[in-house]
């Protein structure tokens, strides 16, 4: 009898043990769960803002471009006109918009790459 009451008392012991092994995997996965479900729809919401604000930009910049276009047709008519009159000295402002909306319209262009 005490050999019986012995395995018995072995498998009980064993069945808590295996019990409180699986509980304390619960309570992990429950936690782990719980870190990341606290901080994801801030950050999903926050995702999609900045996705959406980043869009708003780039249409905003998108309508730049036109406008560029304009200043630099104008920038050549206007360095050709000061060359008429000899007026070459104020070219060098211009010049430095010139090449100011050079970059611009490479940056905007990298910009615009992007798919939102």
């Amino acid at each position: 009898m005490s050999e019986l009451k012995r395995v018995m008392d072995t498998l009980f012991k064993t069945e808590l043990t295996s019990q409180k092994i699986e509980l304390g995997l619960l309570d992990d996965i429950k936690s782990d769960f719980n870190f990341i479900d606290k901080d994801f729809g801030t950050i999903y919401d926050a995702f999609y803002d900045a996705i959406e604000s980043a869009k708003n930009k780039q249409s905003l910049i998108k309508n730049d471009l036109p406008k560029l276009d304009v200043i630099e047709k104008n920038i050549v008519q206007a360095i050709q006109k000061l060359k008429d009159l000899g007026l070459d000295s104020q070219n060098a402002e211009l010049s430095k918009i010139s090449d100011k909306i050079k970059k611009y319209k490479s940056d905007i262009n990298r910009v615009l790459t992007f798919k939102l």
